[in-house]
């Protein structure tokens, strides 16, 4: 190497000495352009003829280019300068590599000579070749608005706002450059993308199907075209685009996102989950793959929130939402209600947030926090349509379905699906509602309003052709019922078709087998109907009798009504303590109040405190004539009876007034049935003082109970734990008697005390596992589980 750097300088020398023996000048002169440069052309002859030679030292040729480009520069600097002679010199030192020289060439030229549409595209560019794009800003500008077709400036322009993701920009810009250069693969592909990101989709198709066409192996592109084909549903096509980027980068976060996107609108949820997985293998720290996965595998109904679970804290707000709905598809609503608790105040201020906290309260049953949160949403982003829905459908949890119905009318000119879809079910309720009020005539407008919005929705038609039936318009009913797929629903119209044609017996037949195969509350209180109406009361209590999910008022109706009858029939046969036993309190808890009066005026001693009801009107008259007998509401003179007084007595009990129940039989004689009345008042303020922990008050309530061996073990456990709540050996014999006889609360207060009285904690846990194997309430059993589980952590899992 050094040898050769030694010929190369001498060889310079020898090259260079006849010319100045010849007497050329080097260097400026004096005078004008044309002068100085004449004085450099024995420079330029002498490249001209390097250039043509052969083997000619690279390290001389570019020695006399820049000689001849430092005589250029002095001559410009001392005489006027064409334009471009000027552009020649800045030319000849890029070409050099000496671009911080062109530079400051440039703004020399321009601070002497003025600035230029070509002179500022040159600075313009030299500086955005250096990254100092605030300064190249001002000269690209300058030469677009001087020469608004200047497609090198334009270039640069549209190429800094693309990159800034300026996209609105940058498109005016690219279309510039398309337009003149129509086969630069990088500005199609660029002007393609910025109209995608502005969903312009057809130019967006336009220009990167062009680039597609100039380059089609380029990976990028193969994900832009992808991404194309999803926007607009072209999910075959998609796929293509996106397996076409993986084969060449099988690793591409991007690529197998947009695949999985593409397979999952296509419906192949199962590919979909394939690829999204892989992204999170690919970028396991990046919440996006793990966000799609996880929606993915809800849909599949296998969520997953270990997915979600490292960003659940810090991956973002649509991260913190994909986790807390994962939790609710499977049903774990009491770590999704921690997790909700546990969130940072300043989250909860975000509608994406408010929204689902909204879900997981109305899961674990708190409806009216659930709607407050809803509303927070829906005042944060007020045309947001699934807010409305979600804010409906809390409504209608609380029974608030008119107000629901409202909201979902207001928003019903968007067309959105999820609004009239909701919409028709709130319409259902209320006509349901309305159906059970007996104000059919209303339940039919409602239902007609359901049917314009969804005229071929099967629980519309099956609903409207029975509140036809049962207004008595067979043939209407028929005619609806037609639309109706055969199968449950339709055999329940025809059923209640039946029963309002007098056909009691084919109506209990239909509904009863409908019943035994659904269990229907609406066909269990049909079957109970058609039971009545073949003068079959006691058949009709039995199936009216059992506990359905949705049971209501009509079900109470009739339920009293044939209670009511047996009732009476028992009683008319002197079989008090039979009549007494069908009206026991469990039975008569959420019956109206008419039949109560008139089953207590029969015979107060064997009705006691119990209350009954029914809609029928047999027993009515009878009730009517018993209080026109008693003076109450003839006019007869003689005051209220002591009947009166009881009655009003029970009724306080009902309402939940006992202590107005104890006041009102001050007045009255006591007698076995007055006593059983005053015992009920005292149960009752034994539990208030117990709810409110005024145990004292309830050990004086205990005490104050009469008959005590004639209560239902439940109560007479009550009245025992008053008595010796402050002693825990005495409390533990007074519970053991209940918990041996299986009674829920004793098995769960025997544990309690026991443990205050023996400290031994697995005694308490077999109390505890023997309550669970008897199934009791989900209340009762969440306690029972989390108590157990403690002590079998303490004490050992044999236990």
């Amino acid at each position: 190497m050094f040898k050769k750097w030694v010929f190369f300088t001498v060889a310079t020398m020898l090259f260079a000495a006849p010319a100045s023996a010849a007497g050329d000048r080097f260097g400026a002169v004096s005078g004008t352009w044309g002068a100085c440069v004449e004085g450099v052309k024995t420079i330029e002859e002498r490249i001209a003829i390097l250039d043509k030679t052969e083997n000619t030292p690279t390290q001389w040729l570019h020695h006399l280019k820049l000689r001849l480009v430092v005589e250029l520069d002095k001559c410009a600097r001392s005489a006027d300068t064409p334009g471009n002679d000027l552009l020649e010199i800045i030319s000849k030192y890029e070409d050099l590599g000496l671009s911080d020289r062109a530079l400051s060439f440039s703004l020399m030229a321009i601070e002497r000579m003025g600035a230029t549409a070509d002179l500022n595209l040159v600075v313009g560019r030299l500086f955005y070749k250096r990254g100092m794009i605030d300064r190249a800003l001002p000269y690209l500008l300058a030469v677009v608005d001087e020469r608004p077709t200047d497609v090198d400036a334009h270039e640069l322009l549209g190429a800094h706002y693309y990159q800034q993701g300026q996209f609105a920009e940058a498109v005016t810009h690219l279309r510039f450059v398309v337009r003149d250069r129509s086969e630069q693969f990088e500005a199609n592909a660029a002007l393609g993308d910025t109209c995608l990101r502005l969903g312009d989709l057809n130019c967006a198709g336009e220009y990167l199907n062009r680039a597609s066409r100039l380059k089609s192996d380029d990976v990028l592109l193969a994900v832009k075209v992808g991404q194309l084909n999803l926007a607009n549903s072209q999910f075959g096509e998609a796929i293509e685009a996106y397996d076409r980027a993986l084969l060449r980068e099988p690793d591409r976060v991007d690529a197998l996102l947009g695949l999985g996107r593409a397979a999952k609108g296509a419906g192949l949820l199962e590919a979909a989950q394939s690829r999204f997985l892989e992204a999170v293998k690919v970028a396991p720290k990046d919440p996006i793959p793990a966000l799609e996965a996880s929606r993915v595998l809800r849909a599949l109904d296998r969520a997953s929130p270990s997915l979600l679970l490292p960003f659940s804290t810090d991956g973002g707000v649509e991260a913190r939402v994909e986790y807390m709905l994962a939790r609710l598809a499977l049903g774990q609503f009491g770590q999704a209600l921690a997790y909700v608790k546990g969130l940072p105040e300043g989250l909860t201020v975000d509608d994406r947030i408010a929204a689902v906290m909204g879900d997981v309260l109305l899961s674990t049953g708190s409806a009216k926090e659930a709607l407050s949160r809803y509303q927070q949403a829906l005042t944060a982003r007020p045309q947001a349509l699934p807010y409305v829905v979600r804010v409906a459908r809390a409504l209608r949890n609380l029974d608030k379905v008119s107000e629901a119905i409202d909201l979902l009318q207001t928003n019903a000119s968007s067309g959105d699906a999820s609004v009239n879809k909701e919409l028709v079910s709130s319409l259902l309720d209320q006509a349901r509602e309305k159906a059970r009020q007996n104000n059919l005539n209303e339940a039919d407008t409602l239902l007609v309003r359901a049917a314009v919005i969804a005229p071929e929705d099967e629980s519309v038609r099956t609903a409207h052709a029975a509140v036809l039936a049962a207004a008595g318009q067979t043939a209407q009913a028929l005619e609806k019922a037609k639309g109706v797929s055969p199968g449950a629903a339709r055999s329940g119209v025809e059923s209640w078709i039946a029963y309002r044609a007098g056909k009691f017996a084919d109506a209990a037949k239909l509904a009863g087998d409908l019943y035994e195969a659904k269990k229907s509350p609406s066909m269990q209180l049909l079957t109970g109907a058609a039971l009545l109406g073949m003068g079959e009361p006691t058949r009709a209590l039995e199936v009216l009798n059992v506990k359905t999910k949705g049971g209501d008022v009509p079900m109470n109706e009739w339920r009293g009504q044939a209670l009511a009858l047996v009732a009476k029939k028992a009683i008319q046969e002197k079989r008090f303590e039979e009549a007494s036993a069908l009206v026991g309190e469990e039975q008569l808890a959420e019956l109206p109040k008419r039949f109560i009066r008139w089953l207590r005026r029969i015979d107060p001693v064997s009705q006691s405190a119990r209350t009954i009801s029914t809609a029928n009107r047999q027993v009515f008259d009878d009730f009517r004539k018993a209080l026109k007998e008693d003076g109450v509401k003839g006019g007869v003179k003689g005051g209220r009876s002591d009947i009166d007084t009881v009655l009003l007595a029970i009724a306080d009990l009902a309402e939940g007034a006992p202590q107005k129940t104890l006041n009102q039989l001050s007045s009255v004689g006591n007698n076995h049935a007055v006593g059983q009345i005053r015992d009920r008042a005292h149960l009752s303020l034994l539990a208030h003082a117990f709810e409110r922990g005024n145990f004292r008050e309830a050990g004086k309530r205990a005490a104050s109970i009469q008959y005590v061996d004639e209560l239902p073990p439940p109560s007479r456990f009550n009245i025992r734990l008053a008595q010796n709540v402050s002693n825990p050996s005495a409390l533990l014999a007074a519970t053991k008697e209940f918990a041996d006889a299986g009674i829920h609360e004793a098995l769960f207060d025997a544990a309690i005390a026991s443990d205050r009285a023996t400290g031994d904690g697995r005694i308490s846990a077999e109390y505890l596992s023997r309550l669970l194997e008897l199934k009791p309430t989900s209340s009762l059993r969440h306690r029972t589980e989390m108590l157990l589980n403690l002590k079998r952590r303490l004490y050992g899992s044999s236990n």
